[in-house]
Order: structure tokens, then sequence, then C-alpha cells
């Protein structure tokens, strides 16, 4: 994975599960991470889409590591 300082300054941020990518400028670095800038409008429609997916990943239970 590309640290901070190797991704460029306007990119393309994909997210799985959608057929869209987003246009997006990197506004800060740090030494583990990016502040990203989104350069067009989201729709709302699409942010609650993001935001349904992320909060079933987060909360789908999880297998433990032991069991086969």
């Amino acid at each position: 994975m590309p640290l901070p300082s190797q991704v460029a300054d306007h990119l393309y941020l994909v997210i799985e599960g959608l057929e869209a990518k987003f246009s997006c400028a990197a506004i800060a670095r740090t030494d583990t991470g990016l502040h990203l800038r989104f350069t067009t409008d989201v729709p709302s429609e699409v942010v609650d889409q993001i935001t349904r997916q992320i909060a079933r990943k987060k909360l789908a239970p999880r297998k433990p590591a032991n069991d086969s």
C-alpha cells in the first residue's frame, strides 16, 4: 500500500461495490493518512449508499479465528 507521500495530489476515489469514481484532491497529509476533498458534488443517494455499506461491514458478525 502506498504511503500518503506517494499518492498524487489529484486522484479518483473508487469504493468497492459502487459503479462510480469520485474526483478528489489531497489537501493535507500525515505519515499515515490523507485528508481528501471531493472536487465534484456527490449526490445524497450515493452518500447514503456508502454509509449503509460501511455500517454493514462494521456491524457484520465475524467468525472467530479458530473457527473452521
